[in-house]
Order: structure tokens, then C-alpha cells, then sequence
């Protein structure tokens, strides 16, 4: 894999999780307790799929490409 498409998978995977997180504040704001409950287990469960699924993925074809990521989230709160 290129390194731009290695990008994009990376910078797409935070995006969906983060969409999926901003559910959470309205879910709590509408449901009872033990509704939310089960879409929070539900979302975090989702958001570590896509760790696992995707962004483990492209770090192991991408040597390097994590640290860079991690490098970039601690100097400037972005992938990239």
C-alpha cells in the first residue's frame, strides 16, 4: 500500500470513530440509563473493531506509519 492511501485509511478510520463517539452525548441525553448502556458497549465495540480491523492493518503494512501517527496526534491533536 502507498503511503497516501495508507493516510487516507488512517485519517477515514478516525473519522468514523469520531462520528460514531458523537453519537454518544445525545444518546445519553435521550435514553434511559440501561438503553445507553447497551450503545455505548455497542459503539466501543465498534471503535475497537475498527483498531483492530483497520488500523492494525495498515500499520503492519506501513512500517513507520504508526509512530508517525502517534507523533502527529501529540504535537498537534491530528493524525495528519
Amino acid at each position: 500500500m502507498n503511503s497516501d492511501l495508507a493516510r487516507l485509511v488512517v485519517v477515514e478510520a478516525f473519522r468514523a470513530c469520531d462520528a460514531l463517539r458523537g453519537l454518544l452525548q445525545p444518546l445519553k441525553e435521550d435514553l434511559s440509563e440501561a438503553e445507553y448502556r447497551k450503545y455505548l458497549l455497542a459503539i466501543g465495540s465498534c471503535v475497537a473493531q475498527i483498531g483492530d480491523s483497520v488500523l492494525e492493518r495498515v500499520y503492519a503494512d506501513v512500517p513507520g506509519l504508526e509512530e508517525s501517527v502517534k507523533a502527529n496526534i501529540e504535537k498537534s491533536g491530528r493524525a495528519f
